[in-house]
């Protein structure tokens, strides 16, 4: 006979628990009888409760595990549920509960967690992404890429470019560059939300600023800049992002249970900004592979984000001026920036630009060099 348990009965009626025991019971599952003193045996049990009935929720951190009986009857342990107890899910709530109080096991599941969040975001996600982006319909392309255009178009200006100057160019791209059913090629003024940049839609199109095309310094480097466009189209790259994006806020939300729009928006850009790097270096080896097909030089690329790579580091230079002669004012006392402060803007200003979605245009040029140099040697 196996000695008698101690237990915390709600029998349904009264809110308050009352003193229970209970045994195995070979013909129904368990007996349990109420009693203030601890009993040598139950012989004739106040309640029978068979395995079906019983609702095992094992414990969590300081709670006990509980079972939970029809008609809003519950039975409370005070320790941990007897081992003659026949629950098939006792074993693994059993298992869980140990897993808890464990400081050493809870914190190899954080690192093989972040471990694998880690592979999924690096190379599972862009590599589902890429299959489910040739699987999308095209009706599903265009309607998409309708829609961006609309919303680039609103947020920019008609272009200021000459009609002569705009034909030319697309009759380049359409001779040079464009494969399959041409893309349709737009001009705008980028102004304050393109700028200098070029944009490749799902629906076929092609949007080119004017100070991409203004800081070009030959046809060539616009067709160079056309044919790294025509690779993301090729690609499907911006589906891809797309999908990615909602790969990485459906993690998320798996692991922590809890889709925050402002730390879900957060982790969208790191995987995004990490895989579009990479995207891009992808189209500029389409780009190049196609240059050269056709017998342009993919110098015309790296001319091209040369000039990019300039500006911007006029630019940079021009804020550094502005920011040394920059003044704070606190409690009523103004000051000039210390060097101090300013190193701390110049790392956040390189931590934003880790996060933007081309590499560094440095590493670019020089894998554009070294094709060149590969397809002039002799084969």
């Amino acid at each position: 006979m196996k000695r008698p348990v101690e237990v915390r009965f709600y029998d349904g009626v009264l809110a308050e628990a009352q003193r229970a025991w209970i045994v195995p019971d070979q013909q129904r599952g368990i007996a349990l009888k109420l009693s203030e003193e601890t009993p040598k045996q139950v012989s004739e049990a106040d309640f029978y409760f068979s395995y079906p009935d019983m609702a095992y929720i094992g414990g969590v951190g300081r709670r006990k595990p509980i079972i939970e009986l029809p008609e809003d009857r519950r039975i409370e342990f005070l320790t941990k549920a007897p081992h003659w107890l026949k629950i098939k899910s006792k074993e693994i709530y059993h298992a869980i509960w140990k897993f808890e109080r464990s400081p050493l096991l809870i914190f190899f599941s954080m690192i093989i967690v972040i471990c694998a969040v880690i592979f999924i975001l690096k190379w599972g996600i862009p590599y589902t992404a890429q299959q489910l982006a040739q699987l999308l319909p095209e009706q599903t392309l265009i309607e998409v890429g309708n829609q961006t255009e609309q919303k680039l178009i609103e947020q920019t200006e008609p272009s200021k470019l000459s009609a002569e100057h705009q034909a030319r160019l697309k009759k380049l791209y359409e001779q040079k560059i464009a494969v399959g059913q041409p893309a349709k090629i737009i001009f705008r003024q980028g102004g304050e939300i393109m700028g200098l940049n070029a944009a490749a839609i799902p629906n076929n199109t092609i949007i080119v600023t004017d100070e991409l095309v203004k800081l070009s310094g030959a046809d060539e480097e616009v067709l160079a800049v056309l044919a790294h466009e025509q690779g993301h189209l090729v690609q499907k790259h911006s589906m891809q992002k797309v999908i990615s994006n909602l790969g990485a806020a459906g993690l998320f939300a798996l692991v922590t249970g809890d889709l925050s729009d402002v730390v879900a928006a957060s982790i969208a850009v790191l995987a995004n900004a990490g895989y579009s790097q990479a995207l891009e270096l992808a189209v500029d080896d389409y780009a190049m592979q196609h240059l050269h097909q056709q017998q342009i030089s993919s110098i015309h690329l790296s001319n091209f984000l040369q000039r990019v790579e300039n500006a911007r580091i006029l630019a940079e230079q021009s804020k550094t001026i502005k920011m040394k002669n920059f003044t704070l004012n606190i409690d009523g006392k103004e000051r000039q920036i210390t060097e101090s402060e300013l190193k701390w803007l110049r790392l956040i200003g390189k931590l934003k630009k880790y996060l933007e979605s081309h590499p560094e245009l440095d590493k670019r040029i020089e894998r554009i060099h070294a094709f060149e140099e590969k397809m002039s040697q002799p084969v």
